[in-house]
């Protein structure tokens, strides 16, 4: 059935990953989809020119390749692959990241035997892109040219990864390369991120943004049929009741101290957030923008106590923050964040230190962006048909 002009998109947004050779676009995607223990889910032992583009979705362990007709069929191995005979591949992972969103995994574009169109075919079906740059070599000219020749639409409210940042020997020289790369690419990206792609910490932190990018971004890539028909043959087998409470990269619980927090609020007392591996969220936010800018968040705005509460926290945190730049950025920022959610918290933290560090400070308004084991093989579990392949 056609779909009627107007009607709502029914499906997932999709982010694509794009970065040049050796940028650690398989690694973090292995690490935000099969987690650090849970294994690679693609290949990472093998050339540039060896794999097409990789779509995941959400779903019982299963692949296909699209070939150039644009039918799928079953396909036993990523590494077995013929790469002159395939679009792309499509991939289903019962990860919690896929939960909320697609991704894709491009080729390096800096692969002079691989056809730039082998990865630049895929950006008509991206809504959003993370654009991942090694730290030891980060924003390259030849990155910048590439960039300046992708979509418009695509060119907006993206995000850039700085990668390996575990290779750069120190945090301060980290930092120092943020910076860098905020002064020379902070026209071109929304937010940026450095991270150790070896870091649980970072993934999640990684995963945090990916979620905020996809409850904001417009579906407006191209229409997929064949991703929709793929992902609905292969759906999840929920055995258990999923944790509570999770890490977003690996979907591993965390120690929830909900009963005794709850108990402390309805006695009146303020609740003992440190407990928590996320409790420090409120108490650290307003130190972690201080530290980067001191001039924009008076010393007398610190609470000696955290928050009574996790959804007020930020909020608390900046509440006697004076008028100016950073407030009025934040204010703007914060309006489509989950506030109950500390990993959303996180990551607009996050988002909002990287704007302050990549635009200087002025009067007036700013202007802003609204601000999930094993690998899968074989033709899938029972119910992906051949018919689905035709």
């Amino acid at each position: 059935m056609a779909e009627r002009p107007g009607a709502p998109v029914q499906r997932k947004p999709r982010i694509l990953i794009a970065g040049e050779f050796s940028a650690g676009k398989t690694q973090l995607i292995n690490g935000l989809v099969g987690g650090l223990i849970g294994g690679p889910v693609l290949p990472s032992n093998v050339t540039a020119t060896a794999l097409p583009p990789v779509w995941l979705v959400r779903g019982e362990p299963a692949l296909i390749r699209v070939g150039f007709s644009g039918r799928g069929e079953p396909l036993a191995d990523l590494n077995t692959v013929d790469l002159e005979k395939t679009q792309y591949c499509v991939m289903a992972h019962p990860a919690p990241v896929l939960t909320g969103m697609d991704i894709i995994d491009t080729p390096g574009n800096s692969d002079p035997n691989m056809a730039a169109e082998t990865w630049q075919r895929m950006l008509e079906f991206a809504d959003a892109v993370v654009w991942c740059t090694n730290a030891t070599q980060a924003w390259r000219q030849s990155e910048k040219a590439v960039w300046q020749a992708m979509p418009a639409r695509l060119r907006q409210n993206a995000t850039m990864v700085v990668t390996h940042a575990d290779l750069l020997g120190s945090p301060a020289m980290a930092d120092r390369v943020l910076q860098r790369v905020q002064r020379e690419a902070g026209a071109f990206f929304e937010s940026f991120l450095m991270a150790s792609l070896l870091q649980r910490e970072d993934l999640d932190r990684i995963a945090a943004r990916l979620r905020i990018v996809s409850g904001s971004v417009r579906q407006d890539g191209a229409p997929n049929t064949l991703i929709g028909q793929f992902a609905a043959s292969v759906p999840v087998r929920v055995t258990t009741p999923e944790p509570a409470a999770a890490s977003v990269a690996t979907g591993a619980a965390d120690p929830q101290p909900a009963p005794a927090l709850k108990a402390q609020n309805e006695a009146g007392e303020t609740p003992d957030l440190s407990a928590s591996p996320r409790g420090a969220v409120g108490a650290n936010v307003l130190q972690l923008v201080r530290n980067r800018r001191p001039e924009e968040t008076p010393p007398e705005t610190a609470p000696e106590t955290p928050p009574p509460a996790r959804a007020a926290l930020v909020r608390a945190a900046l509440a006697g923050a004076e008028s100016g730049h950073a407030r009025s950025l934040w204010n703007e920022m914060s309006q489509s964040v989950d506030h109950s959610d500390p990993e959303s918290l996180l990551a607009a933290v996050d988002h909002f230190i990287a704007r302050l560090d990549a635009q200087p400070a002025q009067a007036g308004a700013v202007n802003s962006n609204s601000v999930n084991s094993g690998s899968a093989s074989g033709a899938g579990r029972a119910g992906f048909s051949a018919d689905f392949c035709e």
